[in-house]
């Protein structure tokens, strides 16, 4: 079996026009020939000896009024019960009633009524009685229903249809069926790994119902027909009489039969198709969708909370190997973002936490009577300003950091990093009068040292970087600051001949947040570095530290502005 479907795979890809071109001439010549004799479909059929045709049959002869559709409006009081719009609800039932095919409508207030006011009193419930089925309803009944039982404005009521009457009947594609065909054309993509490969399948498919369906109208069109109705004379009694009325039995096993043998081709049609996709599918499926269900019991397991599972990836399928690369990139940056997340979380909270405690124990004490002492008064609200000032500075800091990670806030212009440093290291001479601070610049007719960049953020740079120095080596501890250019580049340098960074930490200086055990007296936020990091990365350039017993040597390095003729 499987070399015969082979072979027939082959002949069809090797004549894969003229099939085509066969199947599509089928399909026209049998949708043509129901057209010529007439098949068609209808929503309005009976079934005659079933027995819900029957009950069917028997409600319509024994109540009349009662055998088409329904619908239903709810009357909803914008304040207070709906029985105070009593007579405007009653209105609308009027009005409702007049609309053509309506047999009846119920009255909500009747005394007889049960179950048609809500139990808060607000909503009442009018049941519609037509007098044919959804199927036969026109067109132009509903919204005439609508039109007479809206509110008009400011009425202090509301109205809502609903019920049958809205029942859909036309025979046109639904949006579910669409959305069906849209999921098969994307599993059988994924599937085949081509868009091509999955288009067929379900083209083959709409040839094969469309080609069934037009055969299926073309023999109930030629089988079940209707005899003409002529006029019928009878002669009795030598006069000629006219017969004005014929009751006429029909024999209707031959249209059950005919039922039966549709219902048994259908049948047959089906289980043809389902043996061939049995058939065809499992060998190509089974791979795809084997990779397909790694795939998602991967995914099942990282949503799981297993962050460091990943998709696998075939290389022998391009497209889901590419789809899984893909995710999982996206799966490895997210965890990423949620560790460095979760790390700054813990930091800032660390570190709000240290000044919000000093200020709230100073707080606790003072409305506790526990400062009567000027002095101690004095030196607690000391304490106080500093920790609000630390407080402060924190969250300016972390301000900037948020404003660098949404994107480079510059506003670039020729910087000339020497006239900077220069500035800034007389800044610190003021600062620390008794620190040694020397500052080396590009000396006359050499090459300056003019970046594209930011001055307010480029002197935030050395600012930050000078104040480290200050901050973290002894009183008196000399302090160089250096400007040159360099094979297209400023290098800026700024050094001391303090105590010097541990190798294990020199790697994590530049963390948000760290401080070295030695450093974490000395007071700062812990970002300075960081806020260093980031405003050279926006710049395109880099940073580098490094560190012995005999000092510590920060290096920034920035694209250097062409110089002008």
């Amino acid at each position: 079996m499987s070399s015969l479907l082979h072979s027939l795979g082959v002949l069809v890809v090797r004549r894969r026009l003229r099939v085509l071109a066969v199947w599509l001439l089928l399909a026209v010549a049998l949708f043509g020939l129901a057209g010529v004799t007439g098949g068609k479909l209808v929503d309005d059929f009976t079934i005659p000896g079933t027995e819900s045709q029957r009950g069917i049959d028997t409600l319509a002869q024994r109540f009349p009024l009662a055998s088409g559709t329904t619908g239903q409006i709810v009357f909803g009081s914008t304040s207070g019960p709906i029985s105070t719009r009593r007579s405007e609800v009653e209105d609308r039932v009027e009005a409702v009633e007049k609309v053509k095919h309506v047999t009846s409508v119920d009255d909500p207030f009747a005394s007889d009524a049960v179950g048609t006011i809500s139990p808060d009193g607000r909503y009442a419930l009018v049941q519609i009685q037509f007098d044919v089925s959804v199927t036969a309803l026109p067109a132009s009944t509903v919204p005439a229903v609508e039109k007479a039982a809206a509110a008009p404005p400011g009425a202090g009521f509301t109205s809502t249809l609903g019920g049958a009457m809205y029942t859909s009947t036309g025979q046109g594609i639904s949006t579910t069926e669409l959305i069906g065909v849209g999921v098969a054309l994307l599993v059988l993509a994924v599937t085949f790994s081509s868009l091509i490969a999955a288009g067929l399948p379900l083209l083959t498919a709409a040839l094969g119902v469309g080609a069934t369906l037009a055969g299926v109208l073309t023999v109930a069109a030629v089988l079940i027909a209707v005899d003409d109705v002529r006029p019928l004379s009878v002669s009795s009694g030598g006069r000629v009489r006219t017969v004005t009325t014929i009751v006429l039995g029909f024999d209707t096993s031959r249209g059950e039969r005919l039922l039966q043998r549709t219902a048994l081709l259908e049948i047959a049609f089906t289980v043809v198709a389902g043996a061939v996709i049995v058939l065809l599918l499992p060998p190509t499926v089974d791979r795809g969708l084997g990779r397909v269900r790694a795939m998602a019991d991967a995914a099942r397991a990282v949503a799981a909370g297993d962050s460091d599972r990943r998709l696998p990836a075939d290389p022998g399928m391009a497209e889901t190997a590419v789809l899984a690369d893909a995710v999982n990139d996206a799966l490895d940056a997210q965890q990423a973002a949620e560790e460095r997340l979760r790390r700054f979380v813990a930091d800032a909270s660390h570190e709000l936490r240290t000044p919000l405690t000093t200020i709230q124990g100073w707080a606790e004490l003072h409305r506790e009577g526990g400062l009567d002492d000027p002095a101690t008064a004095a030196r607690a609200f000391e304490r106080i300003a500093e920790s609000a000032t630390h407080l402060t500075n924190l969250v300016e800091d972390l301000a900037l950091l948020a404003r660098l990670d949404a994107g480079p806030l510059l506003e670039r212009h020729p910087v000339d990093l020497g006239v900077l440093a220069e500035t800034v290291v007389e800044d610190l001479r003021v600062i620390d009068p008794e620190r040694p601070v020397g500052v080396t610049t590009p000396a006359p007719g050499e090459p300056t040292g003019v970046v594209s960049g930011d001055e307010q953020r480029l002197r935030q740079v050395l600012l930050n970087l000078t104040g480290n120095a200050l901050q973290h080596t002894p009183p008196g501890t000399p302090i160089d600051v250096a400007v040159r250019r360099e094979d297209g580049s400023v290098v800026l340098v700024v050094s001391d001949a303090g105590p010097g960074i541990p190798v294990e930490h020199q790697t994590r200086v530049f963390d948000r947040f760290y401080r070295g055990p030695a450093h974490r007296s000395t007071g700062g936020t812990g970002l300075g570095l960081a806020i260093v990091r980031s405003l050279v990365d926006a710049h395109g350039g880099t940073v580098g530290v490094t560190s012995s017993s005999a000092g510590t040597r920060f290096e920034v390095v920035l694209p250097a502005e062409p110089e002008v003729p």
